[in-house]
C-alpha cells in the first residue's frame, strides 16, 4: 500500500487501463518497490548512477576546505582537511576527513583515497560552522593531532629500564636504534612467581601470539646492553608535547 500511494503521487491511474507511464524496480531498505520514471527519486537515482559510472576523479589539492561534496553513498560530506589518523603509535598516515551531514553512519568520515568515494561537489562555499565541525573532529577517535615527523626516541637509563616494566604477560614495548619496536615480558614458559622470574623474553610483535618468535631469554641488564632501548616522545603539529612514553609507571 505505501508503494501504491507513492506511485499515485507521481503518475496517473486511468480507469480500465491501469497505471500510466514507465516503471523500474528498486529497493527501499529490504523492500522491493516499483518506482515511476517520472518521479523525482528516479531522477536523483539516475543522476547518482551516472556519476558512479563516469567515476569523476578528485585529487586532494583540488578539495576546498569547508565545501560540501556528494559521496558514493549519496550523502553530503563537508571537507574538513587532511590530517593524521590515530592508527597506531608508530605509523605515519594521513587521511581526508569529512563531516557527514546526513545523520547516517559516523559523523566523521575519513578516506585514505578519494577514488570512488567522492562523486561530485555540491557547494564550493565554506560552511559557516566550519570551526565547530573541527571541534567535532578533534573528539573523534580516528583523528590524531600527532605529527610523526616530530617524534623523538630517547635512550633509557638503566634504572628507568629496570624499574619501568610491569608484570604484564603480554609484555612492555621499547625501541631499538633502528626504530624497531620490540616487547619484553617475564619468561612465560615458567610463570611469574617462581625461580625463573629474573628471566625475560624479547619478542617482535603482539601479532600471532601462539606463534611469537622468541628471540632470547635474558636478564633486563643484558637486554639493556644488547638492544640499547629507547622510549618515544610524541608531539602535536604545533610542537606541543603529547606523551612521553618513558616507562609503564610514568606515561606523561
Amino acid at each position: 500500500m505505501p508503494n501504491l500511494l507513492y506511485i499515485l503521487e507521481n503518475t496517473n491511474s486511468i480507469k480500465g487501463k491501469g497505471l500510466e507511464g514507465d516503471f523500474v524496480y528498486g529497493w527501499d531498505g529490504t523492500e522491493l518497490v516499483l518506482i515511476p520514471t517520472s518521479s523525482p527519486d528516479y531522477a536523483d537515482i539516475s543522476e547518482l548512477n551516472k556519476l558512479r559510472h563516469e567515476k569523476p576523479k578528485f585529487i586532494g589539492k583540488e578539495l576546498i576546505i569547508g565545501a560540501t561534496y556528494k559521496s558514493n553513498d549519496n550523502v553530503n560530506l563537508i571537507y574538513l582537511g587532511r590530517f593524521y589518523e590515530a592508527n597506531g603509535e608508530n605509523k605515519e598516515s594521513k587521511a581526508y576527513f569529512f563531516y557527514n551531514t546526513s545523520g547516517k553512519y559516523s559523523k566523521i568520515q575519513h578516506y585514505k583515497s578519494l577514488t570512488s568515494n567522492i562523486l561530485d561537489i555540491v557547494d564550493d562555499k565554506c560552511v559557516d560552522n566550519y570551526s565547530n565541525l573541527i571541534d567535532e573532529l578533534k573528539k573523534s577517535r580516528y583523528y590524531s593531532e600527532r605529527d610523526p615527523n616530530k617524534d623523538e626516541y630517547v635512550n633509557y637509563t638503566l634504572d628507568e629500564f629496570k624499574n619501568g616494566f610491569s608484570s604484564s604477560y603480554y609484555g612492555d614495548p621499547f625501541y631499538t636504534d633502528e626504530g624497531e619496536k620490540l616487547f619484553v615480558s617475564k619468561h612465560r614458559n615458567y610463570g611469574w612467581h617462581n625461580n625463573y622470574n629474573d628471566k625475560y623474553d624479547v619478542y617482535d610483535s603482539y601479532r600471532n601470539r601462539k606463534n611469537e618468535q622468541i628471540l632470547t631469554k635474558m636478564t633486563l641488564e643484558t637486554i639493556f646492553t644488547k638492544y640499547k632501548p629507547k622510549y618515544l616522545i610524541t608531539y602535536k603539529s604545533n610542537g606541543e608535547l603529547i606523551k612521553k612514553w618513558r616507562n609503564i609507571n610514568d606515561k606523561k
